[in-house]
């Protein structure tokens, strides 16, 4: 096993609540369908924050502010992750690879002072690809100056780590665990204090 040279951290449901999935799933609705289109648009950056929220809001009959005001209001972060983050960053390299619209996802990160965590942060409605395509993972191991086996992935999607596994990132899969984590990075090689 190759020394990890840097550590690439997912965003929601790792870092910070999903406020999408939450929303979906107090309104009774799955991620199929017209949810999923809307989220993988929005993601690979093909319509606005903005768009996005008035496609959910056409197809659910809530209104575009209510959703807005759901979305600011309906997420928490993990401070122990960010703590973990903090850790981590002080012996390695960083980066924050989020599936995401940037004008959402850039207020949020500045609001907990999350940029200062990562080397790195790459989003995929700023860079055209969405997880688990492997040129999303290429694009972040490039800007790391890292191949794929110096790298260490944390996400709580299943198809995501598969992906970054084949490619030969030693990819965690998140079960909200953080001791757990703390074990399998570890394992991997991590240096933890």
């Amino acid at each position: 096993m190759n020394k990890i040279k840097a550590v690439i951290f997912d965003f929601f449901e790792v870092i910070h609540t999903d406020m999408y999935q939450s929303w979906l799933h107090e309104h009774g609705y799955e991620r199929k369908g017209n949810f999923e289109e809307y989220a993988n648009t929005l993601d690979a950056g093909g319509i606005s924050q903005g768009q996005f929220f008035q496609n959910l809001s056409d197809v659910s009959g809530q209104t575009e502010e209510h959703i807005r005001e759901y979305f600011s209001e309906a997420g928490h972060i993990d401070f122990a992750m960010i703590d973990l983050i903090r850790e981590i960053h002080l012996n390695y390299p960083t980066a924050l690879l989020s599936n995401a619209g940037g004008e959402f996802l850039r207020p949020l990160l500045d609001k907990f002072d999350i940029p200062e965590l990562f080397n790195e942060i790459v989003i995929s409605s700023e860079v055209g690809f969405i997880k688990p395509s492997p040129e999303i993972f290429t694009h972040v191991l490039e800007k790391l100056s890292v191949q794929a086996n110096e790298a260490a992935f944390i996400d709580d999607n299943s198809a995501n780590t598969a992906s970054a596994t084949r490619m030969g990132i030693q990819a965690i899969q998140y079960t909200g665990d953080i001791s757990k984590l703390r074990l399998d990075l570890e394992d991997i090689g991590i240096k933890l204090k």
